[in-house]
């Protein structure tokens, strides 16, 4: 048999493989097997190297540092890395955190908000996830982030605080921060007797309570429901926010038990129960009595509240409410409305040649409140009085004048009484006539 082809050798190394035969080949593989099984008892194999790929495994939390600059960026470095939660994870961070959830994402978390949220509970809290990076306030003096049940807003003047749930809705239907509530100064507070929730805010408080909802309280307001027990006292919750009342002068509140009114001339007052429904049955501010000007306070045989005309009080042993002003009453309506303006407009100093309620001089005003009545009348008193159909038998709303030529003018309230502002030092309102000689009555 011809032996088989042999190829060349270059420089002494054989370049091809020379056939073995079994025998031989299974003592090489003995011996590789054992080589193999002595490395790995003594941990010799060592893993294999990631590829590009495989070392850059990126996750949510990663992806986001990198877009905040990673490590050189607003969190600084790491100090944490990233950990498993029951429901997301998050990592840790010099200056901050960033937390996700799949239902949430990745968001970052630090200073003051952070301080905040860690104290509340993290992600285990009213508000729970983030669910945006730290964000500038429209104004730019605050910073907040949103979570997914909240927000927490802070500013140098009042820290970080938490909103959420319906206070943090009527909050932000009042323009958040950039409204008259202001920031939070509180995070959610329970009320003193258990049942309701509030937040403070710089410019008022917002209370809620499962029978009544969220309302706002704030101003002079606020200052006498708190001075009355707040949601503890007689007017318990709030039921409404502060409304306009129907003369555009003035303010109130509803609660549970009754209701809290406010006027430039009258300040902060309460009207409740049985009294409260009366004054509302004739007309509240808008009727004879005007603005309350007195609590509800405690009178032989039962309660008694007093009113810029009169005053409403109240018998324990039947009920009833009767109604009283110190002239009588008012005996027509457009009287009755010229005396309800006026009330309004008491407190405003006397101004020479004054005719708005920045000032008034004597004709001055009774031309104001004529004309907010709908009648026009002259300027000055002499003219006022010459331009009236003069009578003999005054009722209330009715112009008096001293002298002849009027050197001054009032509107007659009865009862010995009239509206007038009066010289300089002094202000508009309820006075005595302090005369009778040279009087007359004039009426439009």
């Amino acid at each position: 048999m011809p032996e088989p082809s042999r190829l060349p050798a270059t420089s002494g190394a054989r370049t091809g493989t020379a056939r073995r035969s079994p025998s031989s080949l299974r003592r090489l593989g003995t011996v590789l097997l054992a080589a193999l099984l002595s490395s790995v008892s003594h941990g010799a194999v060592a893993a294999p190297v990631p590829t590009a790929a495989s070392a850059s495994t990126s996750s949510p939390i990663q992806d986001h540092y990198s877009q905040l600059g990673g490590a050189g960026g607003l969190l600084g470095a790491e100090t944490r890395a990233e950990s498993a939660l029951a429901d997301g994870s998050y990592a840790a961070y010099q200056n901050g955190v960033i937390y996700y959830s799949p239902a949430t994402g990745a968001w970052e978390v630090h200073g003051g908000i952070l301080a905040d949220w860690s104290a509340l509970g993290a992600q285990r809290s009213v508000v729970g996830y983030p669910t945006s990076d730290e964000r500038v306030t429209p104004d730019g003096a605050g910073r907040y982030n949103l979570f997914a049940k909240g927000s927490i807003y802070w500013s140098a003047q009042s820290g970080a605080n938490e909103v959420h749930g319906g206070i943090g809705a009527k909050w932000a239907g009042f323009g958040s921060q950039a409204g008259f509530l202001g920031y939070p100064l509180t995070n959610e507070l329970t009320t003193s007797d258990g049942r309701g929730r509030y937040n403070v805010f710089q410019g008022g408080w917002v209370y809620w309570s499962p029978t009544t909802g969220t309302y706002e309280v704030h101003g002079g307001i606020l200052g006498k429901w708190s001075s009355l027990g707040s949601e503890r006292g007689v007017l318990g919750y709030p039921t409404s926010d502060e409304n306009r009342t129907r003369d555009g002068v003035g303010r109130y509140n509803t609660f549970q038990s009754g209701a809290v009114y406010w006027s430039p001339a009258t300040g902060s007052k309460a009207v409740v129960g049985a009294i409260l429904a009366r004054w509302q049955s004739m007309g509240a501010e808008t009727g004879s009595l005007g603005y309350p000007v007195s609590d509800e306070y405690a009178v032989s045989g039962g309660r008694r509240s007093d009113f810029q005309n009169g005053s409403i009080t109240w018998d324990a042993a039947s009920g009833a409410t009767t109604a009283t002003t110190p002239a009588g009453g008012c005996t027509t309506a457009k009287g009755c409305e010229i005396i309800r303006i006026a009330a309004s407009l008491t407190g405003i100093p006397y101004r020479y040649g004054g005719t708005t309620p920045s000032g008034f001089d004597c004709s001055g005003y009774t031309g104001y409140v004529y004309a907010k009545a709908g009648i026009a009348i002259p300027r000055t008193a002499e003219q006022q009085r010459v331009a009236s159909t003069r009578v003999s038998n005054p009722v209330p709303g009715d112009l008096i004048f001293f002298g002849y030529p009027a050197y001054h003018v009032g509107i007659y309230a009865g009862g010995g009484k009239l509206y007038d502002s009066q010289r300089t030092g002094t202000y508009s309102g309820l006075h005595d006539i302090w005369t009778s000689t040279n009087v007359s009555y004039g009426r439009y």
